[in-house]
């Protein structure tokens, strides 16, 4: 087990106690995905893949990681209230990526498709949609970028390996 903390020069911390699986295996690749707050314009979230380091003649155990900043986008409230075509029932919120990568999923994705959010969060909408759906959740992913609000009924694969029907509205926010 091997908890991260990252520091600024300031001594004050980003984000703390990352935890890392793959301590016990130093060719196993690491993938992170974590917020930064910029100092004048909000938060970036960096994605990073690298593998651990372990120096063998003092023991320590570092990570080296190459990664890029990924959009994130903001909700915008309003266009929440003013959907048209919310069901009633289990729901869940995901924030993802322009490419379809979840960074954040609500709990109640357990209700909804059997995943925790644990399980869903860094991982892309494409492994779980049906293979006919794949390009319907790439156009809906392009026009979003356009700016424009789509809603979409596909198909998500389920824990039991079943694709149950759900319906899905895309959103974009600010930078």
């Amino acid at each position: 087990m091997l908890y991260l903390s990252f520091q600024k020069r300031d001594g004050t911390y980003i984000d703390k106690n990352f935890y890392i699986s793959a301590v016990g295996n130093p060719d196993k690749v690491v993938n992170l995905i974590f917020r930064v707050r910029r100092k004048y314009s909000g938060y970036m979230w960096m994605e990073c893949q690298g593998k651990i380091h372990i120096d063998q003649s003092k023991g320590r155990k570092c990570l080296i990681l190459a990664g890029r900043e990924r959009p994130m986008y903001e909700l915008v409230r309003k266009e929440i209230v003013q959907a048209t075509d919310i069901t009633s029932g289990p729901e869940f919120w995901a924030k993802s990526t322009l490419t379809g990568l979840f960074l954040h999923v609500t709990p109640t994705s357990e209700e909804v498709v059997g995943f925790s959010a644990d399980a869903l969060e860094g991982a892309a909408i494409y492994q779980y949609v049906g293979d006919n759906n794949v390009r319907d959740i790439t156009r809906a992913l392009e026009l979003v970028k356009e700016g424009r609000i789509v809603d979409l009924h596909h198909t998500m694969q389920n824990n039991k390996g079943d694709y149950i029907p759900v319906f899905s509205t895309f959103y974009i926010g600010d930078v």
